[in-house]
C-alpha cells in the first residue's frame, strides 16, 4: 500500500481509526482493513467537515494544518511515488506566509512544504528555516532544522555550522502543544461528550505533523562524528531532554548520548526519565476507543485525559500523573521496562548499538 492510500474515514482521525486493532498487518506482511460501522463513519464525516472548514480560516497557522485532504493524486512523480492532493496548494501558503515572524507558522510550512505535492517546489524551505532562527534565536531547534534543509541541499559546511550553532542556544522547543491547542480551541464547543472527544482526540493526531523528524535525524547523524560535532551534540542532548514534549526525542536521546560518548551515568538519567515518562504516559491516557459511543461517565472521563494532553501536553501530564499517584521515576521507569516483549527488549537494545 503507498503511503497515504487509506479510506477517507481513516485520513481524518487517524490517531483512532488506523490504531484500531482490526486495522494492521496480518502475519504476511500485507495490510488489512476492516469495516467502520455507520457511527464512525458519522464521526469520520463531521471531523472532516470540520477540517475542511479549517483550510478555510483566516487563521494561517490552521489553513497551514488542514491544507491537505488526505487522498492522493494518481499522477505518479518521476520517482514512482503519487502525489499528495492539496486543499491550499503550498505556493499558495508560501505567498500568504511571506514575511511573517510567527516560529509555529514557520515551523508548520515547513513541515508541509516537505510533502510530496505538485507544488512543493514553490517553497524555499531554507528561506524558512533561517526566517525561523531569527525569530527564536535561542531554539536549538530551529538551528537542527535549518542544519537538516542545508544538509537535504548538500551543504554540508552550512549543515555544519548550523549544528555548532544550535548547540549555543539554550533551550530546545517543538511546537507541539501550540499545535494542539490550536486545533482544540478550533474545534466546534456545541458537539456531544463522545463527538467532542473526537475532535480532541484529532487535534492530538494533528499536533504529529509538528514532530521534529528531520531535525531528529540530523542529530542522530552527527551525533556519530567527531569532536567538535560530538561534543556539540551531547550539549544539545542535554536541553532536550530537559524541555522536550516529544516521546520519540526523549527516547531517542538514549541512543544518541551513546553515539557521543556521554558519560554512562547521564545516559542511564536519560533512559530513566524516558521510560518513566512512558509508562505514566500508557497509564494515564484514555482507555476508550474514541470512535465508539460509550456510556456517559466514561465519554466524560475520556474527556478529562484528552483535555489534560492538550493542555499539558505528554510529557507534563505524565509527570502529573506521577505526583497524584506517588510514583517514582525510578519505580514508573522500572514498571515500563517489566512490560516490555522479549522482542520489545531486543529492539531496544539494537537500538543502542545503532
Amino acid at each position: 500500500m503507498e503511503p497515504g492510500r487509506i479510506t477517507r474515514a481513516c485520513v481524518v482521525i487517524a490517531a483512532a481509526l488506523c490504531a484500531h486493532p482490526a486495522w494492521g498487518q496480518a502475519d504476511d506482511g500485507e495490510l488489512t482493513t476492516f469495516t467502520p460501522t455507520a457511527a464512525q463513519l458519522a464521526i469520520a464525516a463531521r471531523v472532516d467537515q470540520v477540517r475542511e472548514q479549517h483550510s478555510r480560516s483566516s487563521d494561517l497557522r490552521l489553513r497551514i494544518l488542514f491544507s491537505m485532504n488526505g487522498e492522493i493524486e494518481e499522477e505518479r512523480r518521476p520517482d514512482n511515488g503519487l502525489y499528495a492532493k492539496e486543499r491550499i496548494s503550498a505556493a499558495d501558503l508560501y505567498a500568504q506566509a511571506r514575511g511573517s515572524t510567527d516560529p509555529l507558522v514557520l515551523d508548520l510550512l515547513l513541515v508541509r512544504c516537505g510533502f510530496a505535492t505538485k507544488t512543493r517546489a514553490a517553497c524555499d524551505r531554507e528561506d524558512l528555516a533561517r526566517r525561523w532562527t531569527v525569530a527564536d534565536t535561542q531554539n536549538q531547534l530551529a538551528w537542527l532544522t535549518l542544519a537538516a534543509v542545508l544538509k537535504e541541499k548538500g551543504d554540508l559546511d552550512g549543515a555544519r555550522g548550523a549544528f555548532l550553532r544550535a548547540a549555543e542556544a539554550s533551550r530546545w522547543h517543538e511546537h507541539i502543544v501550540e499545535t494542539r491547542r490550536l486545533v482544540a480551541s478550533a474545534a466546534p464547543h456545541d458537539e456531544t461528550v463522545a463527538m467532542a472527544n473526537a475532535f480532541r482526540a484529532d487535534a492530538v493526531n494533528v499536533s504529529g505533523l509538528a514532530t521534529p523528524y528531520s531535525a531528529l535525524s540530523l542529530l542522530g547523524a552527527f551525533c556519530k562524528e567527531a569532536d567538535p560535532m560530538r561534543a556539540a551534540c551531547a550539549r544539545i542532548l542535554a536541553v532536550l531532554v530537559r524541555d522536550t514534549d516529544a516521546m520519540i526525542a526523549l527516547t531517542l536521546a538514549v541512543p544518541y548520548a551513546m553515539r557521543a560518548n556521554v558519560a554512562a551515568p547521564v545516559v542511564a538519567t536519560y533512559r530513566e526519565e524516558a521510560d518513566a515518562m512512558h509508562w505514566a504516559l500508557l497509564e494515564s491516557v484514555p482507555k476508550g476507543d474514541v470512535l465508539e459511543p460509550t456510556d456517559e461517565a466514561t465519554a466524560r472521563r475520556d474527556a478529562l485525559s484528552w483535555q489534560q494532553l492538550i493542555d499539558a501536553g505528554e510529557r507534563r501530564r505524565a509527570e502529573r500523573f506521577l505526583l497524584e499517584n506517588h510514583v517514582t521515576r525510578q519505580e514508573a521507569a522500572a514498571r515500563f521496562v517489566a512490560g516490555l516483549s522479549p522482542e520489545q527488549k531486543k529492539q531496544r537494545a539494537e537500538m543502542s548499538m545503532r
